[in-house]
């Protein structure tokens, strides 16, 4: 009810703090942080998990674009078509190939038996290891929707920094099995047939035998009948991935809502004159994370050619600050991530009294968006604060990956490291009272104190 004669109220600067306090940056992080699990809290209630291209990740990038279009000079939601399946569906493709892979080589059908194992088997490396599945494919389609924020810079645009996360949740892994047994062996099982298949097309090829419907040498017809005896591994590679997915709160929900309250505060230092001057600043949340970086793919192969000297944060699983970790390889180990920018951040968090730790994903631990700005030629790293190996510690990909699993000191680590590295990659409008140089091994890392 409005009262014309009452008092308007101020509005409220969350960043307003009494004077005499030494501590500003911890205050500011502090109630960064807790206007972050606000968010998230609210946005989870709405949408609930967020299955890449369902209208609970759609929901979920449009509230995250009414709150970025408050603190930002311009948001922008796009959406693109590609296929939520394929990425977990070559898994399946494995498993159901492999009967008629057999059935040919019974009938001494090598040559088809080959192709068709090469085919599933470049299918599987391309979606799964790769993470670079094409939108031309026999799998189903969606439409993805990612949304980012600009802050631009009040002078010349000379360079950028991207902070970067995804909205989607996971689907649900089926736990009654270990990895080694749903995942590990049934890949092995599938070398071997590869094998198989390969020696018996050879034999085909000296016995005149390419094209001809008999029975194989029997060697290869003992071999051949071992595989299909032991063939039931395959039931768990396809039951391996449910069609329920994680709440997905900390991977990665969390991390959109940091970068909202990023934004916030760069704003509020931009409306008090305090701005960046020559550095673009961008909050991207990406769809699709979760079955192959399809969004942050599409993102920057669209946007690359109008980024100037960008470097990528991407914020993935802020679960607990104890595993504070800058991965320098991504996509299963086979990309490599920025060292250089790893290393001065690594700096950074120690100078700032943070334990930190650098490494990579290993083999079959997975991808995050930070793969595909590497592929673009872009200096990308990502910050976890997770064991990126699955155990019984981890929360992602479960269904307990709830808001009460995230530590609070955990994000306001993160908000400070981030505030800090755009501070000492950029020039702001307030001058800097003294300068501390930090020498790293590539070049040197400026610690700015006010």
């Amino acid at each position: 009810m409005f009262w014309p004669f009452k008092k308007k109220k101020e509005k409220k600067d969350i960043f307003e703090v009494k004077k005499g306090n030494e501590n500003l940056e911890t205050l500011k992080a502090s109630r960064l942080a807790d206007k972050a699990f606000e968010l998230a809290n609210n946005i989870f209630e709405q949408t609930g998990a967020r299955r890449a291209g369902d209208e609970s990740s759609k929901k979920c990038a449009r509230i995250l674009h009414e709150e970025l279009k408050k603190y930002s000079d311009d948001s922008l939601i796009t959406s693109f078509r590609s296929s939520e399946s394929s990425y977990y569906g070559s898994l399946k493709l494995l498993a159901l190939s492999t009967p008629v892979i057999l059935l040919l080589s019974y009938f001494s059908l090598t040559i088809f038996a080959l192709l068709l194992f090469c085919f599933i088997s470049f299918i599987f490396i391309w979606e799964f290891i790769y993470c670079k599945g094409s939108d031309k494919t026999f799998f189903s389609k969606c439409d993805m929707t990612n949304v980012h924020a600009t802050i631009e810079p009040s002078e010349s645009y000379e360079n950028t920094i991207i902070f970067t996360s995804h909205h989607d949740s996971a689907p649900l892994f089926n736990r009654e099995k270990s990895l080694l047994v749903a995942l590990y062996i049934p890949l092995i099982h599938w070398l071997f047939l590869g094998v198989i298949c390969l020696v018996g097309f050879i034999t085909d090829i000296f016995t005149l035998g390419l094209f001809k419907i008999s029975l194989p040498p029997i060697f290869v017809l003992v071999l051949l009948s071992i595989m299909a005896i032991t063939s039931f591994v395959y039931i768990n590679l396809y039951k391996l991935v449910s069609k329920e997915y994680s709440p997905g709160v900390g991977d990665n929900l969390m991390s959109s809502c940091v970068l909202e309250e990023l934004a916030r505060y760069f704003h509020w230092k931009k409306e008090r004159g305090e701005g960046l001057k020559n550095t673009k600043l961008i909050f991207a949340s990406f769809d699709g994370e979760e079955c192959g970086l399809k969004g942050s793919r599409w993102w920057f192969e669209h946007h690359k050619e109008q980024l100037i000297k960008p470097i990528v944060i991407n914020l993935d699983c802020l679960y607990d600050s104890s595993e504070l970790t800058i991965l320098t390889k991504d996509n299963n180990g086979l990309v490599k991530l920025s060292s250089s920018l790893a290393s001065d951040i690594a700096a950074l968090c120690e100078k700032m009294g943070y334990k930190v730790k650098m490494g990579g994903m290993e083999m079959f631990c997975g991808s995050t968006d930070a793969t595909s700005a590497a592929r673009c030629g872009f200096d990308a790293i990502s910050i976890v604060c997770t064991n990126m190996t699955p155990s019984d510690k981890s929360y992602y990909h479960t269904l307990e990956d709830t808001i009460d699993k995230i530590d609070k000191a955990t994000i306001e680590e993160v908000i400070s490291i981030c505030i800090k590295i755009v501070e000492n990659n950029s020039v702001s409008n307030t001058p800097k009272k003294e300068i501390l140089a930090l020498q790293d091994s590539d070049r040197k890392l400026a610690v700015m104190k006010r």
